[in-house]
């Protein structure tokens, strides 16, 4: 990966300095950081994990299934996809080479487009066998049958005692059968372990602290007069974070499209209960500065 270099102090010219040569010099400078930050970020696209083609229902890049398993799992899935419409992937490959599997497993989700656009009911299973990681990514229209409860049970109740014991064929089609279940209303997953119950608490409990971090951010943001607008772009990759740690990786996208509505209004609502408020006081002194007499009273 080619280095990215960064202008020293010698490269700045003197402030006192003000001719053409200092001001086209300026101007290079600065397209040479900008050339050093787009050839990064080049780099970074060009050496990130390639998607693998959508080649079936069953993708197994890693060889982990023997051939008769793989059918039995792609009978299972096209049959699902017969009755019910839902489309579920199973996806295995030898090494995520450095990536984040969070990151990875959503760029195939969003590249293959799983499941029928207006439902968006596909699943995605991946499986990285070198890095001993999987993961599942589900759609808006799966999440409340294959919620995080129930797919974390599939990871540590099938998946992973099955792979430790080196039966990936077994694994992989107790885990697909369990999401037929799950989807068609029928599961048969053994009840839950203390373990699988409190699996995804704790970063529940961190988006949670995370949100309660951002509390005295958004008051500025929809108190203050003017509006904050620095802060107010400032906070959307940490409003985001929030959402997808708070629910679902699918949410923070959403949680982020609703700060950029939310902030605004609430501003506006803020402001101009802040002014009636203002105007109201302002009335009652006037009318109370004539003297020492009211226009009414009581005897209490």
């Amino acid at each position: 990966m080619p280095h990215c270099w960064r202008p020293t102090a010698f490269s700045r010219p003197s402030k006192t300095i003000n001719s053409p040569t200092s001001r086209g010099f300026a101007v290079n400078e600065k397209r040479s950081i900008l050339a050093a930050i787009l050839l990064c970020s080049v780099s970074v696209v060009a050496f990130a994990l390639n998607v693998p083609e959508l080649s079936g229902r069953v993708n197994d890049y890693a060889d982990l299934l023997t051939p008769a398993a793989e059918a039995r799992v792609e009978a299972i899935l096209a049959r699902l996809e017969a009755d019910k419409g839902a489309q579920v992937v199973v996806l295995t490959i030898d090494s995520l080479q450095g990536e984040q599997l969070e990151e990875y497993s959503l760029r195939i989700a969003e590249t293959w487009k799983l499941g029928r656009e207006a439902q968006d009911d596909g699943a995605l299973l991946l499986i990285a066998k070198n890095d001993r990681k999987m993961r599942f990514e589900i759609g808006y229209g799966l999440e409340p049958v294959l919620t995080d409860v129930m797919t974390t049970r599939i990871r540590n109740q099938i998946l992973t005692p099955s792979f430790r014991a080196g039966d990936f064929d077994g694994g992989i089609e107790r885990a697909v059968e369990a999401i037929d279940g799950l989807i068609r209303g029928t599961s048969t997953l053994p009840p839950p372990s203390a373990s699988d119950t409190t699996a995804d608490l704790p970063p529940r409990i961190f988006g949670a602290l995370w949100l309660l971090f951002l509390v005295p951010f958004v008051w500025v943001v929809v108190s203050t007069n003017p509006f904050q607008w620095f802060l107010y772009f400032f906070l959307i990759p940490f409003i985001g974070v929030g959402g997808i740690t708070m629910i679902a990786p699918s949410a923070g996208p959403l949680a982020v499209v609703l700060w950029l509505i939310a902030a605004p209004i609430g501003w506006s609502f803020i402001g101009r209960r802040r002014k009636k408020l203002k105007r109201s006081k302002g009335r009652r002194r006037s009318g109370w500065s004539g003297g020492s007499w009211s226009s009414g009273g009581s005897w209490s």
